[in-house]
């Protein structure tokens, strides 16, 4: 059962206010960071491969990193829980589970 949302306006100076104003900014700078960490990380990944090749396990090593860096290969094993609901609905229904999860959103126009 979902309940509805709930509306809140605050214009006092409290904690909450202080928090909004800085959400939108540190929001930018943390969508901003993790598109640059992640060109970074795909380029040494890139490099890595390219000067190893076929190797598994690869470890960096420069004086412009606090700590060596390590690419290894490994492998994930997944369930295609899509595939699993349209054809064995019984057992998807049977080992899925439902858990809370809080998550903060821009409310769209």
């Amino acid at each position: 059962m979902t309940l509805p949302a709930v509306s809140i306006v605050t214009t006092e100076d409290n904690r909450l206010t202080q928090l909004a104003a800085q959400y939108d900014a540190a929001h930018a700078a943390k969508t901003a960071a993790e598109k640059r960490l992640k060109e970074i990380t795909d380029g040494i990944k890139a490099e890595l491969t390219l000067a190893a090749p076929g190797a598994d396990d690869v470890r960096l090593d420069t004086p412009d990193l606090a700590k060596p860096l390590r690419l290894s290969l490994s492998y994930r094993n997944s369930v295609d829980t899509t595939k699993l609901k349209a054809e064995l609905p019984e057992v998807y229904a049977a080992f899925s589970k439902s858990s809370p999860v809080w998550t903060l959103t821009t409310v769209k126009s």
